[in-house]
């Protein structure tokens, strides 16, 4: 023991090793108590080792989240051999040792224990409509791409994220984060187009330690993160709702699931190993996990999306989710980590379904979850996509809590006050292990029964909650409170600044304790047709009271107040770059920049279009189209090809308002903008619209539709009457070669029966073959055909064979 020092007998040293043992058994807050009737014990409670132990007793997941994977103190903690009295230093990417700061173990089991942690996040009245909290743009989408390349890693400030990205705190500044996708439709879409870069991201970091150098600005860099052998050419299939987690101690990133819930979800279950990440050379390489069973025995999970996915022990648990089609689930599954090492290797997993204990959560889709310290799981939000509030009761706007370690939920019932929205795509963010920070989110249910057209989306900033408006949960007082957060000055109009950066949903958020600060990643409005490429910082204010966490950053000093932004006064009005509609130039707006430069990357649009939108745009001057082929109204989708697979059709025109007037003339008018606009783009709901046209099919033949023919079809699909030539007949079963007429040589398969040389017709009396076939065996694959008789196929079929001498 460090404290038998030199000249103490042995009893001493005996008493210390029990008192030591002793103290091992008590939490943080009865060890700050100890020493104060026993010298000995005052002793033992003042070594760091101990605290370190107690640490590694409790959760050792926790402390690697909370000090950094990659961190020499993450690696103590995850070793089974911690050595009392050795310390640890602060993780800092290519700092030398000299440079780097001791750990305060005693600290840090103050931050993981609820009741002794200070709150990252004091609340503030903010009565002077000024908040010590600020949001800072480390990158704002303005830098200009650069043309793809081949080299393995490039190193610029160009970054893509959009739709439903991830980001992973590694450690010290550095940050790991993965493309999400976007949809090139004007609004909405109904399928998005996967990115999949993989980025290193350091942060600025203005202050510096030691002999390090400053870093002013945010540093990008693309990673090489291969094939996987070719068994994933673009990495994990799709970002977009996928669950991922980092787990730490294996110093892997696990993904399951994501995709479009109408047209390609997925089921694949990836990993992406991390090396070298404490250095200046790090890298990153996918890897397909091969997982036991199918979905088909319930071995394994079905395809979805829009779920989450969090790490706990030896485990990779998912939750939630929507099913192709749209079904939602609150199902819970768990692929057993314990057979992998963290190698490269292939490795051979097994998912499990978990039954647990408690009123679980509804089905839901885009959920809010984060895990806390000790294994508890949180669940907030989320919904099942629908366009109008439920007519019965739900439970999304409940806080639900998983025990990881006991397999049961529970519910907080949070005492009186205010209380966030239903956020649908929120990012819920520990801040700590007393706190959670629900931000952003979109509210799918105020587009109401109409869902998404002209009319509606003049309504688009109340779909979204305001990002310097956040709620906070504090998690000893059970109650939710609104904070409220100052926006880094601007040349644009505050209130419109806010409007189209800082309301979004679909994106990633992390809490990086010795920065005090929450650093989100990307995002979309995906009802205006706009996605988000940057990386924004909410720093937070400082303790005001007592002293500061030694692992917590200093924060923001009280005395750098800015003002707030207040309540939107505009009244409503389409999104700027839709606002030709309204007799107005569309204006380039950050989000439409980001689905721009996701057609770039896609090809959809080439660098020299890019650029003139891009340009124009930042210098304030206007951008119109006009078209020919605007002379019929068209669809979204339509408009879009003019963006970019039908550059002859479209002319990007740079103008000034002096010209304005002159090109007034091609433009479209209001009203064929308005009926352009109007269609939704892709309805989502699950019922009938009430302004649906149906049609019926004759009473005659009430088991199908009618199928669309040409003018003067001399064989009209009309139901088989009385006397009538059953050869003409769409139903009249597979009856052979040469019962049968039709209007060209090719027959379809309903008139000829199954087989592939009767399905051409030659002139009259001769066989129907072709080179190569042995002929048409008559009703041999036709028992199951709508019309034939089991027994006549059956029948002609065996003859034709017998005669063949088969």
């Amino acid at each position: 023991m460090a404290c038998a020092r030199a000249g103490h007998s042995v009893l001493e040293e005996v008493i210390a090793c029990v008192h030591y043992r002793f103290l091992l058994c008590l939490d943080e807050a009865a060890l700050s108590n100890v020493g104060v009737c026993c010298r000995s014990l005052a002793c033992i409670a003042a070594e760091e080792g101990l605290w370190q132990r107690l640490v590694m007793c409790q959760n050792r997941l926790a402390t690697s989240r909370f000090l950094g994977a990659f961190s020499p103190e993450a690696r103590e903690v995850a070793s089974d051999d911690v050595r009392p009295g050795v310390a640890a230093c602060r993780f800092e990417p290519g700092a030398s040792a000299t440079d780097l700061e001791l750990i305060n173990w005693r600290d840090m089991c103050r931050q993981l224990n609820m009741s002794m942690a200070e709150a990252p996040w004091a609340y503030e009245l903010c009565e002077d409509g000024c908040s010590a909290a600020l949001w800072t743009e480390l990158t704002d989408d303005a830098a200009i791409p650069s043309a793809p390349s081949s080299a393995a890693q490039g190193s610029n400030n160009v970054v893509l994220a959009s739709q439903s990205p991830h980001l992973f705190w590694i450690g010290g500044d550095r940050m790991l984060g993965i493309a999400g996708g976007y949809s090139p439709d004007v609004v909405g879409g109904a399928s998005l187009h996967p990115l999949r870069e993989v980025y290193q991201l350091d942060l600025p970091n203005a202050s510096g330690h030691g002999s390090r150098l400053t870093r002013p600005d945010l540093l990008v860099r693309r990673l090489d993160c291969g094939t996987a052998g070719g068994k994933l050419p673009h990495g994990h299939p799709s970002m977009n709702g996928a669950a991922s987690d980092f787990d730490p101690h294996r110093k892997t990133i696990f993904f399951f699931g994501g995709g479009a819930p109408h047209s390609d979800v997925t089921n694949a279950t990836t990993a992406l190993r991390l090396d070298g990440w404490e250095g200046e050379s790090p890298s990153a390489i996918w890897q397909q996990i091969t997982t036991h069973g199918s979905v088909e025995s319930g071995q394994v999970p079905s395809a979805r999306q829009g779920l989450k996915g969090t790490v706990f022990n030896d485990e990779f648990v998912i939750f939630g989710g929507r099913m192709l089609g749209g079904r939602c689930t609150n199902e819970v599954w768990s692929l057993d980590l314990s057979p992998d090492t963290g190698a490269s290797e292939s490795t051979d997993l097994s998912w499990r379904p978990l039954e647990c204990d408690g009123q679980s959560p509804s089905p839901r889709v885009w959920h809010g979850a984060c895990q806390l310290v000790h294994g508890q799981w949180f669940i907030y939000g989320g919904s099942t996509w629908q366009f109008e509030e439920p007519d019965q009761p739900h439970d999304f706007r409940t806080l639900f809590i998983l025990h990881l370690a006991e397999r049961r939920w529970s519910s907080v019932h949070h005492a009186p006050g205010p209380e966030p929205p239903w956020a649908v795509a929120a990012a819920l963010v520990p801040l700590g292990c007393c706190q959670l920070l629900l931000l952003g989110g979109t509210l799918p249910h105020k587009l109401g029964s109409q869902g998404l057209n002209a009319h509606s989306l003049r309504q688009w900033r109340t779909w979204y909650s305001r990002l310097d408006e956040p709620f906070v949960f504090d998690l000893r007082t059970k109650k939710w409170n609104q904070h409220h957060a100052a926006v880094a000055a601007t040349s644009q109009d505050l209130e419109q600044h806010v409007a189209e950066v800082y309301l979004r949903s679909h994106f990633p958020a992390c809490f990086i304790p010795h920065r005090r600060s929450v650093i989100a990643f990307g995002g979309s409005r995906y009802f205006t047709g706009e996605y988000f490429n940057d990386v924004l910082e909410l720093q937070l204010p400082s303790c005001k009271h007592g002293p500061r966490a030694a692992l917590l950053g200093e924060g923001r000093r009280q005395e750098s107040r800015q003002p707030l932004c207040a309540a939107f006064q505009a009244p409503a009005a389409l999104p700027r770059h839709l606002q030709v509609a309204d007799g107005r130039e569309a204006s380039l707006t950050r989000g439409f920049l980001g689905r721009l430069r996701g057609m770039l990357q896609d090809g959809i649009i080439n660098q020299e279009q890019f650029d003139m939108m891009r340009t124009e745009g930042r210098d304030q001057q206007h951008w119109h189209l006009h078209s020919d082929s605007f002379r019929q109204p068209i669809d979204g989708r339509t408009l879009f090809s003019l963006f970019g697979s039908k550059p002859s059709a479209l002319q990007l025109q740079r103008t000034t308002p002096s010209t304005v007037a002159m090109a007034d003339k091609k433009k479209l008018t209001q009203a064929e903008l308005l009926e352009l606009l109007s269609p939704p783009p892709f309805n989502q709901k699950k019922c009938v619209p009430p302004d649906a046209v149906i049609q019926t099919s004759p009473e005659e033949r009430w088991w199908r539709s009618d199928s669309p023919r040409l003018p003067g079809d001399e064989f009209p699909d009309v139901p088989v009457q009385k006397g009538s030539n059953p050869s003409l007949s769409a139903t009249a079963g597979s009856k052979g070669h040469g019962l049968r007429s039709g209007p060209v040589c090719f027959q379809t398969t309903s008139q000829t029966g199954c087989g592939t040389a009767a399905h051409f017709k030659m002139e009259e009396g001769v066989p129907p073959v072709i080179s190569g076939f042995s002929g048409h065996f008559p009703g041999k694959q036709g028992a199951n055909i709508i019309g034939a008789t089991f027994d006549k196929s059956y029948t002609e079929s065996l003859s034709h064979t017998i005669s063949l001498g088969k």
